[in-house]
């Protein structure tokens, strides 16, 4: 899995840019604002569909231009896919065709994201902690993308009645609303099981904290069927005027020993830590699919003395993944033979190899 040439037009500072890219790993370094990030987002962009930086396309489109492209090609199959972006219409293509969704090409080209502010998977909200959960079992376990669309159709019904006050003791959609959140439960919660000896296992190797625990916390009381929590909930439901619990709350609850981790380790640990929990999931997923996932890797040597960044790119490398990493010095990376990087300057949007 891979890709193994791209071309981007009109994203941010990158006007146009062909590169072809090696399967292993891949080095951009230029100056902050030169356009590596920008490479990056266009990549993350073609497999999900959306940026992590804005959820408004439109603020990707370079000043001036009225569409953006991204095409690639998948190395494993030779498949073309690519999207392009006209005003507030995205048209995704895969081999030529039309795909009737984002999802088809997040299934074709997995992707991790990695950054400097990647510790706020620990240090915020559960949010992030949901999609980082769910991007591991839709991969992984069959059946996850069926679950949500059902929970999120019968959600969605369940609020509107709620924000109109209309709803009563049990709906006709609370069955099959009660059947997607315990589908989708058992999934998150069989996933995260598979996922613990992984995250261990690169735990000891990048960070080295003893007794790292991943708790779940499935959205709604322990112990309740989730038609019960609907039932029991509906009074301040109705308050409130949306559903305060299901899988839509659900958390990753981090400890170390009996605390959470955030209360005792430092940025930098947590920044590792995240780490080291993104690559067990790629770990996992090359054990269970043939899918070998591409990794974007945002300003690798931020807060990494050198030892760290040499580990790092050995685990790396251990996971035959496609690498694409950015610096700002090409130099901030230890190279040898054993971890050959393929390397792009960047400056002003223009992308030279080295």
């Amino acid at each position: 899995m891979g890709i193994s040439r791209l071309e981007i037009q009109n994203i941010r500072n990158l006007h146009s840019a062909r590169v072809d890219l090696s399967l292993g790993f891949n080095g951009l370094y230029g100056l902050n604002g030169s356009g590596k990030t920008s490479f990056l987002e266009a990549l993350y962009i073609l497999g999900r569909g959306t940026s992590f930086r804005t959820r408004d396309l439109e603020r990707v489109l370079q000043n001036g231009a009225r569409q953006f492209l991204v095409a690639g090609k998948l190395e494993f199959s030779n498949t073309p896919i690519g999207l392009e972006y006209r005003g507030k219409g995205i048209e995704f293509r895969i081999g030529g065709q039309v795909a009737h969704s984002r999802l088809e090409l997040a299934t074709q080209l997995p992707l991790l994201f990695i950054s400097p502010d990647s510790h706020s998977l620990i240090s915020e909200g559960p949010q992030q902690r949901r999609r980082f959960l769910d991007w591991g079992v839709f991969h992984v376990e069959p059946g996850f993308l069926s679950a949500w669309r059902r929970y999120q159709r019968g959600i969605k019904q369940r609020n509107k009645a709620l924000a109109l006050g209309a709803l009563g003791v049990e709906t006709a959609w609370d069955n099959e609303l009660a059947r997607a959140a315990e589908d989708i439960t058992a999934l998150r919660r069989a996933y995260l099981g598979k996922l613990e000896p992984y995250v261990d296992q690169y735990v000891e190797r990048l960070v080295q904290l003893d007794e790292v625990s991943l708790n779940f916390a499935c959205g709604w009381r322990p112990g309740v069927d989730f038609m019960e929590a609907l039932r029991v909930s509906l009074p301040q439901d109705l308050e409130y005027g949306f559903t305060r619990h299901g899988p839509h709350r659900a958390d990753i609850i981090i400890k170390i020993g009996n605390r959470p981790v955030r209360d005792i380790v430092s940025r930098g640990q947590q920044k590792l830590l995240v780490i080291a929990m993104l690559l067990a999931q790629v770990a996992l997923l090359n054990e269970v699919t043939a899918l070998r996932p591409i990794i974007l890797f945002d300003d690798l040597a931020a807060e990494l003395d050198i030892h760290h960044r040499h580990r790092l790119l050995t685990v790396l490398a251990e996971l035959k993944a496609q690498v694409i990493l950015t610096v700002t010095e090409r130099q901030s990376l230890p190279e040898s033979d054993e971890l050959p990087i393929r390397w792009f300057h960047v400056e002003q949007g223009e992308m030279t190899l080295t």
